[in-house]
């Protein structure tokens, strides 16, 4: 009997015990950049409604309305939802167009509603992440009253080579956006932890390591398979920020901001090799590439750890200006330059000596710093004021503002020098900066809240 009894409660497990559910997908929907508009239209989408296998989902514009002045050139992020692994079959439409015609034209401006059905054949991998890139035409139409319709297309797109590649953590998306350097666009996206931030790269094993930190984890990323490798467990209210390898490659260092602690990691084992109390709510992390010092950008504390990669002591502590936010190294000028965001104020600090040279004060409050290392000119980001400004800090002079999109939060040159790519986090959108005209040049979409970009 007692044998019955447990075979009868073990059926009664299998039948009534919990479900697993499978680890949801993302779908994020991109209208992809046009050539030219045959006339100015508005689009605002009405319906946008997802048919998958056994289910259909409506998915919320993340945009009210777009200008086809917007589109061109550029591509836009309309919308992003979590979905259940299966297939896609198709994408409806109910999209309201408001068309304006050019002054002296014989026709007026019109307005109408336009309904459309895309087919889709797109297979959704619990976990994954996949891009959706729809374009937008004006067709001529035989109705004189309405002489243009709105005609909607699925576009593919294919990786580029990985040394042609960027990618962006999307903080509020929880993906990555694969850039497409070359075109200019967003090609593919990946799927990491909550709230990516900080990525480093190990050029030796093709290794992409993402901080995601709302779920305290560390996603490894192979970049030759586009797979994640690894996924490594913080402790949990750690609020992983930043990352950098030591200059072997073999130490990952992770910037913990919500525990003080720099978290040290063996890079091709993915394991945890020891912790680091370090200075208050550190929110970067970067190695000297000269000496191999560890700085680490204590923002409440107001000072930079200074961590040997060898015997994982703090050497040092230097005191810099009001919240520091990030630091940079200026290569054989044997410096770093450290941002502070309350005060306005750079600190240069000798790398040579590991001491405070001076203080350059920009009178306003800093987000991100990039260091030119041909001519040693400063890029700084201000985010509340929605400008790069090009600072030569031998002369203690500002060269120009450099208008870009909103909330600008980090930037980078891309590997050549000769571009600056600034993560601008209110408009879902990279700047592209060329240094010598001084001006943006492209214009890139991203997911939400762009953080950080790498190049591989």
């Amino acid at each position: 009997m007692r044998k019955l009894a447990l075979i009868f409660g073990l059926l009664g497990l299998l039948s009534f015990g919990p479900v697993l559910a499978q680890e949801p997908s993302q779908i994020v929907l991109y209208l992809d950049r046009i050539s030219s508009s045959a006339y100015s239209a508005e689009l605002s989408f009405d319906h946008l409604l997802l048919h998958l296998d056994s289910d259909s989902l409506r998915l919320r514009p993340l945009l009210s309305s777009i200008r086809s002045a917007d589109l061109i050139q550029r591509q836009v992020l309309l919308a992003e939802a979590e979905v259940a692994p299966g297939n896609c079959r198709s994408l409806a439409l109910v999209v309201s167009v408001q068309m304006a015609v050019p002054a002296g034209s014989d026709s007026a401006g019109y307005s109408y509603q336009q309904e459309a059905s895309i087919p889709l054949d797109l297979a959704l991998r619990p976990g994954s992440s996949e891009a959706m890139f729809l374009s937008w035409e004006q067709v001529a139409s035989a109705d004189t009253a309405r002489p243009f319709q709105t005609v909607f297309r699925e576009v593919r797109k294919k990786l580029p080579p990985l040394t042609a590649r960027a990618y962006v953590s999307n903080e509020g998306s929880g993906n990555l956006s694969i850039l497409d350097l070359q075109a200019g666009e967003v090609v593919g996206c990946l799927r990491v932890g909550q709230g990516p931030r900080g990525l480093a790269v190990s050029q030796q094993n093709r290794l992409l390591y993402v901080a995601n930190s709302q779920s305290n984890t560390v996603s490894v990323l192979d970049l030759q398979t586009q797979q994640l490798r690894a996924e490594i467990n913080l402790d949990f209210g750690d609020e992983p920020q930043a990352l950098c390898l030591s200059r072997d490659e073999r130490k990952l260092f992770s910037a913990n901001h919500g525990s003080n602690s720099v978290t040290v990691l063996d890079a091709e084992r993915f394991t945890i090799l020891s912790k680091v109390s370090v200075g208050t709510t550190p929110l970067d992390i970067a190695a000297d590439p000269s000496g191999g010092w560890i700085y680490v950008v204590n923002s409440l504390s107001d000072d930079i750890s200074v961590l040997d990669p060898e015997t994982l002591q703090i050497a040092y502590t230097l005191q810099v200006g009001s919240y520091p936010v990030a630091i940079q190294f200026a290569g054989s000028q044997r410096s770093a330059y450290v941002a502070n965001s309350r005060s306005g104020y750079v600190t240069q600090i000798n790398t040579a000596t590991i001491a405070v040279a001076t203080q350059l004060n920009l009178s306003r409050g800093i987000s991100d710093i990039a260091v030119d290392t041909f001519t040693g000119t400063l890029y700084c980001a201000f985010e509340d004021l929605n400008y790069v400004s090009a600072f030569r800090p031998d002369l203690n002079v500002e060269l120009t503002q450099i208008p870009v999109d909103d909330g600008p939060r980090q930037i980078v040159f891309d590997p050549r020098g000769n571009l600056l790519y600034v993560c601008c986090a209110k408009s879902n959108s990279i700047s592209v900066i060329n240094k010598i005209s001084g001006r943006v040049v492209r214009t890139i979409a991203t997911g939400q809240s762009p953080y950080r970009v790498v190049f591989p």
